[in-house]
């Protein structure tokens, strides 16, 4: 079985233009940063920093897209091991895994069209059919998932070895060196299903491969390769050892059929049977968006509950269009081959084995879609190869045009993985129906909310706030969108409904990372019981928890003299050490308390907390009695900052500006500020703080600063 090399040059250019379409594709991607599973699978991911230790470098975390996959893991491992977590080095090995996918996939069509069941139709133009498969796959718009999103490398690495381990078989058929291909097709096949199990269809493909495209007897052709085809069978060890229950690098069970569901995505009667429903639609879904890539989904939601009526016209399109397949490559199999080889890619994810997790998903179609462009560029061309050359002037001019709107389309769709708010804006509009797309843009939102300012912090918080409730209408046992919901309330001082979302996300199932923030609430409301029972069961569940040993050791303090919180706070700067709401809340009691020294270290770590820990160093700037450790000038800036923070008049952060004022020697405007300070005082209010406010007056007007006491020794 000969093929007829192609000529040197040709082949180079062929590969120029595809790498030429991939870089177009994806040149602006590098550094958009990591969103959503890339959190757990890389920037929480502690075992990609062990690559020396293999034990942990093989593993990733539970439920994470490396999980069970040791190759995607330790090339993770090997990216942070050159550039730490900088998303740009790892989304260029994704482009580049994705080229050296192009490229093999080039070289298996223009194999494949130049075997004796093709070269007659097709060998001349082999190569310039293989390159346009080749481009129009490397710039189609489904990719990007596989590609821009870094932790879904599981798709794209795997895509690439399975390629590899065809071309290796194509190769081993006729080339001098038999044993050596056929070692290297069974290779990349081991290490495929080290990336992802889909690989586990691999051997089914090939074989069929060897049929479709035998040079004499289909038979013997099988006969011929028993050996590399067992070979390859073997391999289904590897997925069968990653996820058995004894395997120590997979937590997850891939293919959930023998896990329930939650509880809300529990369906009626059969999972299986539910679970194909859904598949036709979205079979249907992934075939449209293969041949016209528009409305693309990141997030296809979980399986719905579905009768036979819901989906029967999608059904009759599936199964007639499985049955056409079967039915083309019994009458002509090298041309029913790549639509037959992507189904059986599908069938794992797209039969009856329930994924609960996930119905559908973008990155699935990441092999299957170049057999239907495999299919529309070679169709087309044999259609058109007789007709007038007018016409097939016109047909190389559209598939030009293809080639180039596909590349648009490409990188308009990257857009959507450039943060987290465009990735579930884009699923938001493409499946307003799926509430976990909503859930999960209120969360974006939310997050992004933490470091905006101004108007732009306003509009994510109004964002968060709209797609958050939005879950809740639609599905009311969301506690995640509750949690966030009681979260973004808290930040924006809306206290009783924080308590209220709060209380709904735990009412089923106690969180002690809620729990924890609502001690803290109840507490402010003055609710202290309530505040002992949540804060108590966050410790239980949680010992180290440092919210709720913060939140605790304030309540703790309020019913005592203070001295008691103080264990509450160091535990949890123990547990978390620059953790800064401890350390304000820690300097504050030792600084009330006089252990000024002390007191200072906590509140320069603790400073970004609230401005009432900007307020109490402040005040400890200006007072402390060693001169040597006044600061009158950042006493002045801090002070200055937590009057136009707090955003209304306040004694305490007035006090603490006067005591600034006078630490600098400029009596007048200490006198000046601490008596409208003493404006703001109510009758038969806070009247002990009020009287120390005006015996500061009277030690300005005698142009003397305050001095604060400092207790000697260290504190309790």
């Amino acid at each position: 079985m000969n093929t007829r090399a192609a000529p040197r040059r040709t082949t180079w250019v062929a590969a120029a233009l595809i790498i030429a379409c991939g870089v177009a594709a994806y040149h602006a991607v590098l550094p958009y940063p990591f969103i959503y599973d890339d959190e757990p699978a890389i920037q929480q991911n502690q075992h990609i920093r062990s690559l020396f230790d293999p034990p942990s470098a093989l593993r990733a975390p539970p439920f994470s897209p490396p999980d069970g996959r040791p190759l995607v893991a330790v090339s993770l491992a090997l990216n942070y091991a050159v550039g730490g977590l900088a998303p740009a080095g790892y989304r260029a090995v994704n482009v580049l895994i994705h080229l050296l996918a192009a490229l093999v996939l080039f070289g298996i069509v223009r194999r494949t069209l130049r075997r004796p069941a093709l070269e007659p139709t097709f060998g001349a133009a082999a190569d310039a059919l293989a390159a346009l498969v080749a481009m129009m796959w490397v710039a189609h718009p489904l990719q990007p998932e596989s590609v821009t999103y870094v932790s879904q490398r599981t798709a794209s690495l795997a895509g690439l070895l399975y390629l590899c381990t065809l071309y290796c078989v194509i190769r081993s058929q006729d080339a001098p060196r038999r044993r050596l291909w056929a070692s290297l097709a069974v290779a990349s096949c081991a290490l495929g299903l080290l990336s992802k199990e889909i690989v586990a269809t691999a051997p089914v493909v090939v074989m069929l491969y060897i049929w479709a495209f035998a040079d004499g007897s289909r038979v013997a052709a099988l006969r011929r390769n028993a050996g590399l085809l067992l070979a390859l069978f073997a391999m289904w060890a590897i997925p069968i050892y990653l996820l058995g229950p004894w395997s120590p690098y997979a937590q997850r069970v891939v293919f959930s059929g023998t896990t329930p569901p939650p509880p809300e995505h529990a369906p009626q009667g059969s999972a299986a049977f539910n679970y194909a429903l859904n598949q036709c639609w979205v079979l249907v879904d992934y075939a449209w968006h293969a041949v016209w890539p528009a409305n693309l989904v990141i997030d296809y939601g979980f399986p719905k509950q579905l009768g036979i009526g819901d989906v029967w016209l999608a059904g009759v399109l599936v199964v007639g269009a499985v049955i056409g397949t079967l039915v083309l490559f019994a009458i002509r199999p090298a041309i029913g081959f790549p639509l037959l080889a992507a189904l059986m890619i599908l069938a794992p994810t797209s039969s009856v084995v329930p994924i609960y997790t996930e119905v559908g998903a973008e990155r699935r179609m990441y092999l299957p879609v170049a057999g239907i462009l495999a299919m529309i560029v070679i169709g087309g061309f044999a259609l058109l190869r007789k007709g007038q050359s007018d016409v097939r002037r016109v047909a190389a001019g559209l598939a030009v045009v293809a080639v180039v709107a596909l590349v648009v389309r490409t990188v308009v769709r990257n857009r959507d993985f450039s943060s987290a708010v465009a990735c579930w804006t884009s699923a938001v509009e493409a499946t307003p129906d799926n509430y976990r797309a909503h859930l999960n843009l209120g969360a974006a939102h939310l997050f992004a909310s933490m470091s905006a300012r101004g108007p732009a912090l306003v509009e994510h918080r109004t964002q968060a706030e709209a797609a958050l409730k939005h879950t809740l209408e639609v599905r009311s046992s969301t506690t995640e969108a509750a949690a966030n919901l009681g979260f973004l309330l808290k930040s924006q001082g809306r206290i009783d409904e924080a308590i209220r979302y709060y209380e709904m996300a735990t009412k089923d199932r106690p969180r002690a990372m809620i729990d924890a923030d609502l001690c803290g609430l109840y507490t402010q409301r003055g609710r202290l019981d309530d505040a002992r029972r949540v804060g108590s069961r966050a410790l239980e569940a949680e010992p180290n928890n440092p919210t709720a040993l913060v939140n605790v050791g304030v309540l703790v303090g309020m019913e005592g003299d203070g001295i008691d919180a103080l264990p509450y706070f160091r535990k949890a700067i123990a547990a978390k050490p620059d953790y800064a709401p401890a350390h304000a809340n820690l300097g504050m009691v030792l600084s009330r308390k006089g252990y000024l020294d002390a007191a200072r270290m906590h509140l320069e770590r603790g400073l970004q907390h609230n401005v009432h820990v900007v307020r109490e160093l402040a005040w400890l700037l200006a007072t402390h009695p060693d001169p040597s450790k006044r600061d009158p000038r950042r006493a002045l800036e801090l002070a200055a900052h937590a009057v136009t923070v707090i955003g209304h008049p306040d004694m305490g952060a007035l006090d603490a500006l006067a005591a600034a004022h006078a630490a600098a020697g400029n009596y007048v405007e200490a006198v000046r500020v601490i008596e409208s300070s003493l404006r703001l005082a109510r009758p038969g209010v806070n009247e002990p703080f009020v009287r120390a406010v005006r015996e500061r007056l009277r030690t300005y007007r005698a142009s003397s600063p305050w001095v604060s006491r400092n207790l000697p020794g260290p504190p309790p």
